[in-house]
């Protein structure tokens, strides 16, 4: 039996009220909608901003696939959440950096998890107001099921992903089930029975579905790619040299070329792995036409996990690093890069859900997508660790089109450092104790305050202007993320972020 949980807005037509205008901000936002949210997803649908992942439903003890439709400010419309109420349930729960939701040509969405514990591929059928229409979970032939992605066909629904065999190896494996119902049509697997074959992504591409897969060899992983038509029968295929212990993560095609993205792992020294992301394209048969390292190799949940396009056809890649320039403990942060079609970098946004109060941070992105005027949506989750005990909370990152997040915006390259252009001169940021006011364009009496990310009123200051440079003892308030706002007495306001360290 399958139990659901809906809210909706005072007035359901309020979805497709808001304007995607270009002007408006971007917003760092976080959501707490159990004990542990994790966002895996995103896709914009005329003015909704639709996001997908797993919930603990803590009233029942069980974790459950959730999808919210939000405005194009972050506000939720409406909320479903789906949860096996059986007399013995499993846990539906999604597969973080690689499950998937797609936007349906009938105007709603479909997404997938896995019910673990059974094994099972479940699949969530929503209506584009976000009711749900059906859910299904399907059985498989091996011992063990990892769905990756979906796409849409003409005839149906296809997911693929890796199937473990009796002999523990892997296949990747294909299934189709219909629109209409969900009902299983087909289920198929390709790859050498006595080696590993992951099927991590797909596209539709004309008369192919094609599977962006990884294959493990002697001398490395190499990138597969399978062209396969509506009964699954190969078309045609692709395979890379090499890649270095790398996994491919996600796939597109743009402008004709191939755009994907992989994991590239390397040894720590301590009999174990690393990881860091490239971004690659190819042309139309295949020949390289440049590759990227992306971030550092410095902790194995580094890596990249969505590749999408914008309206300009510039490639938006998203991912997580760990970073040790802020906080004792290291910063895990979720990044953001806007890249075009000949690999020059236009920006990096870099940012965290939460700051953890003893320094650095646990936050990933696993989801990306665009809408028409340019502005970038990421998902994914944060630990905030002000509670106790920590709780994991969805996360939502909102990128103007030229990289703007609330007041502030970034032009970087993959490897550089940010440039961060400020409403006011602010330094230094981060910082530990005091921070100097640049007031050499200010000629009106303000009032310049810090609150938290919450909107906690934490310090306040007035300022009858008097010369170019303030001195701020900040040293009281907690480390972390810091809103700061200067209104002068005309009603200007600007504002910005401040980033505390121990």
């Amino acid at each position: 039996m399958i139990h659901l949980i809906r809210k909706s807005a005072a007035c359901l037509c309020s979805l497709f009220a808001f304007s995607l205008a270009l002007g408006q901000p971007g917003f760092n936002q976080t959501y707490e909608l159990g004990t542990t949210t994790l966002l895996a997803d995103v896709v914009i649908s005329n003015d909704t901003v639709a996001v997908f992942g797993e919930v603990s439903v803590d009233s029942l003890g069980v974790f459950g696939l959730v999808l919210m439709l939000l405005d194009t400010n972050g506000v939720e419309l409406v909320k479903t959440v789906t949860v096996d109420t059986s007399s013995t349930p499993v846990n539906y729960i999604t597969n973080l950096r690689e499950s998937r939701l797609i936007g349906c040509s009938d105007g709603g969405f479909i997404g997938f998890g896995l019910a673990f514990g059974a094994s099972q591929i479940v699949i969530a059928k929503y209506d584009r107001a976000g009711a749900e229409r059906w859910v299904r979970r399907h059985a498989h032939p091996g011992i063990h099921i990892q769905p990756f992605d979906i796409v849409e066909a003409q005839t149906g629904f296809f997911i693929t992903g890796l199937l473990q065999l009796d002999n523990f190896k892997f296949d990747v494996f294909l299934c189709k089930v219909d629109k209409a119902t969900g009902d299983l049509e087909w289920f198929r697997q390709y790859g050498h029975p006595f080696e590993d074959e992951y099927g991590l992504c797909l596209v539709n591409d004309e008369e192919s579905v094609v599977v962006g897969a990884t294959k493990q060899r002697n001398l490395g992983r190499t990138t597969w790619l399978i062209g396969l038509n509506g009964d699954g029968d190969m078309q045609w295929q692709w395979e890379s040299g090499p890649d270095t212990e790398g996994y491919i993560i996600d796939l597109l095609k743009v402008n004709g070329m191939w755009a994907y993205v992989l994991d590239i792992l390397t040894p720590d020294g301590y009999n174990g792995w690393y990881r860091h992301g490239e971004l690659i394209v190819r042309d139309s048969a295949q020949d390289l036409l440049w590759r990227k390292e992306y971030g550092m190799a410095t902790h194995l949940f580094n890596g990249l996990s969505e590749i999408a396009t914008d309206s300009s056809s510039c490639l938006i890649v998203a991912g997580q690093f760990l970073e040790t320039d802020l906080g004792k403990n290291g910063t895990r942060r979720g990044w953001v890069s806007k890249v075009d079609l000949n690999g020059t970098v236009n920006w990096t946004v870099r940012d965290t859900a939460f700051m953890n109060p003893n320094g650095g941070s646990v936050s990933y992105l696993s989801g990306v997508a665009t809408d028409p005027n340019g502005n970038v949506y990421a998902v994914g989750d944060g630990r905030d660790f002000r509670e106790d005990p920590p709780k994991y909370h969805g996360w939502l990152l909102k990128i103007s089109p030229d990289g703007c997040v609330d007041t502030i915006c970034y032009t970087t390259s993959i490897d550089g450092g940010h440039k961060i252009i400020q409403p006011i001169k602010i330094y230094p940021n981060p910082f530990t104790s005091t921070v100097t006011l640049d007031l050499s364009n200010m000629d009106k009496t303000s009032v310049f305050e810090v609150s938290s990310v919450t909107g906690i009123p934490l310090y306040r200051k007035d300022l009858t202007i008097s010369g170019e440079l303030l001195h701020l003892d900040l040293s009281h308030l907690p480390p972390g993320v810091l809103i700061y706002t200067l209104s002068d007495e005309s009603g200007n306001v600007k504002s910005g972020k401040l980033v505390k360290v121990d």
